[in-house]
């Protein structure tokens, strides 16, 4: 039940704060060659640079041992946003670490001190998130501006979201209406106007003392996910010359699941080697049917699909596919060279050479 709703400051993207991690993938679709991304999900990873976010590890402490970082919250341009203990009153706290590029911070942060310090017996005033301490620190990408505010959460959105019909309860929807209305009356008696007021800024306000919380706080959020930081190194020539023939590559890049991957493999090229088979159970399960499919069958009917352009013959496609399939060895050593690539027959003979000169005149320079 949403007890006491608490608006969101506009300022410094506080919509991503929430009690739970939020979630934006940035897996490798989205990478680019030599750019690092995660397995789960994070801010973006190139931002960790000068200037930019503060590597902060969970254990890490600040401001003199005051704050330790407990769990992950959330991320946003300015910065990430974590769940700290504050060691020295017994609580609970939101640890936002921005980036030390930062150049308009002071403004926004004297916007959250004028609400914290405003009329205390304003109805309004415990429905806005309270600015707790700030202080800066000094790390490998620059100097941040720390803010340390309440622990707050579910938003309300997310609260809607877990009913049968999406909608609060007709005694909640009421009174978050009414607290709404009040939190606004008192931002703008502060001489503050707000624009972005929606449902994803507006959050409960639990209690966040360690006594009351204890440990039942890790079960709200669940453990911290990890990931491993990887780098984008291009596509390898196999799959290249596949997706350059055929349109798109040979394997799903969306599947769900590094498992579910595996078992593609598996299905087209066979089962891993053995030293490696070991680190992937899934890949010698029987429960799990696979369409055995080879390589050169699969660029066979994704090339020749109904509707698709056709401009090579089903013999070039078939020299294409032996070709491929030569390459598509799990151990590299096995795998041909470049340059004895190039004697094999799809690269010695040129298609278009063998085409009437009718049909080559009607192809564009940029296919020829």
């Amino acid at each position: 039940m949403i007890a006491n709703i608490t608006v969101l400051s506009r300022f410094l993207g506080f919509s991503r704060i929430a009690a739970r991690a939020h979630m934006i993938n940035r897996y490798s679709s989205s990478a680019r060659k030599g750019e690092l991304y995660c397995t789960t999900d994070a801010e973006p990873l190139e931002r960790y640079r000068r200037g930019g976010y503060h590597p902060t590890h969970l254990g890490d402490t600040f401001h003199h041992g005051q704050y330790q970082i407990i769990h992950k919250l959330g991320w946003g341009g300015y910065g990430t946003v974590w769940l700290a203990e504050d060691l020295l009153l017994r609580r609970y706290v939101a640890l936002k670490l921005t980036v030390s590029e930062i150049s308009h911070l002071q403004h926004e942060v004297h916007v959250l001190d004028r609400l914290s310090h405003g009329i205390a017996s304003h109805p309004g005033k415990k429905h806005i998130v309270q600015l707790l301490d700030r202080f800066q620190h000094q790390g490998p990408n620059g100097t941040h501006s720390c803010l340390v505010l309440e622990l707050l959460g579910p938003r309300v959105d997310d609260e809607a979201e877990r009913q049968n019909d999406n909608r609060l309860p007709r005694s909640i929807a009421w009174e978050t209406c009414k607290q709404t209305a009040q939190a606004v009356e008192y931002v703008h008696a502060n001489g503050i106007a707000r624009g972005d007021l929606h449902p994803g800024n507006l959050v409960s306000a639990p209690v966040s003392t360690v006594s009351e919380l204890g440990s039942n706080i890790m079960k709200l959020l669940g453990p911290p996910q990890v990931g491993d930081v990887q780098a984008m190194h291009g596509v390898p020539l196999n799959l290249q010359m596949f997706e350059l023939v055929v349109g798109y590559p040979p394997f799903d890049n969306l599947m769900p699941n590094k498992d579910d991957l595996i078992r593609e493999w598996v299905s087209m090229l066979g089962n891993l080697p053995q030293k490696w088979a070991h680190h992937f159970p899934c890949s010698e399960s029987d429960d799990i049917e696979l369409d055995q499919v080879t390589l050169p069958d699969w660029l066979h009917d994704t090339y020749f699909d109904e509707g698709k352009k056709r401009d090579f013959a089903e013999a070039h496609i078939e020299e294409l596919g032996e070709l491929l399939q030569s390459m598509m060895q799990y151990c590299p050593s096995n795998r041909p060279r470049v340059s004895e690539l190039l004697k094999s027959p799809w690269f010695q003979k040129n298609p278009w050479q063998r085409l009437p000169p009718s049909k080559a005149s009607q192809l564009s320079p940029s296919m020829a």
